[in-house]
């Protein structure tokens, strides 16, 4: 708990008061690997803070019938199924823990309550939306170009996580082919040990 206490503060500072209140809201849960968190179409209730692990999200092609990865997340963030936690709908998406994870967790009501109860959770709420609204769109942007930029921009701005992924989740996380996928990989180290060399 003190993880999501340390997040949260970095956002913006919490007073006793909202400090006590998230200890006796949140709880603890976790989940083994390739579990899956949440399942479709329930409806998503919950936000979960990734205290250890990473999680995936996979949504459902109508047109294909297939799934995709739309986002991959690790430690220090906070994940759902937006779409299905803010209408209240059932999901399209599930959620898969691809290693064994601790998790802290609140449902919908509880976070409602929270941000009556406490102007400055309120303002937390607004800054982290703003946050991820932005690595959101910025993710969508990356996915639109050549496979290989999109790979560089993802070593280079979220290291861990290309390194931890395997490679059938990057790959869909990426909307290439696992195969293409090793062709990117391999043609960078070609590129990197050709370097070592000169």
């Amino acid at each position: 708990m003190k993880d999501v206490i340390a997040y949260l503060s970095a956002v913006s500072p919490l007073t006793d008061g909202l400090q006590v209140a998230l200890y006796n809201t949140v709880r603890k849960i976790e989940i083994r690997r390739l579990r899956v968190l949440h399942s479709r179409p329930d409806v998503c209730t919950n936000l979960y803070f990734i205290e250890k692990g990473l999680l995936c999200c996979y949504d459902l092609d109508k047109d294909s019938d297939r799934q995709y990865c739309t986002w991959a997340m690790e430690e220090r963030n906070i994940v759902t199924c937006v779409n299905s936690f803010d209408t209240s709908l059932p999901s399209t998406e599930s959620i898969l823990a691809v290693e064994d994870s601790v998790l802290w967790t609140i449902d919908r009501p509880q976070l409602e309550t929270l941000t009556r109860s406490y102007p400055e959770f309120q303002h937390i709420r607004l800054r982290l939306t703003e946050h991820y609204h932005v690595q959101s769109r910025n993710m969508d942007a990356w996915r639109r170009r050549p496979p290989e930029q999109f790979f560089a921009w993802l070593e280079a701005a979220y290291p861990s996580l290309v390194t931890r992924l395997p490679n059938r989740h990057l790959a869909s996380l990426m909307g290439i082919r696992e195969s293409t996928l090793y062709g990117i990989k391999r043609a960078l180290y070609e590129m990197k040990r050709n370097k070592r060399k000169k």
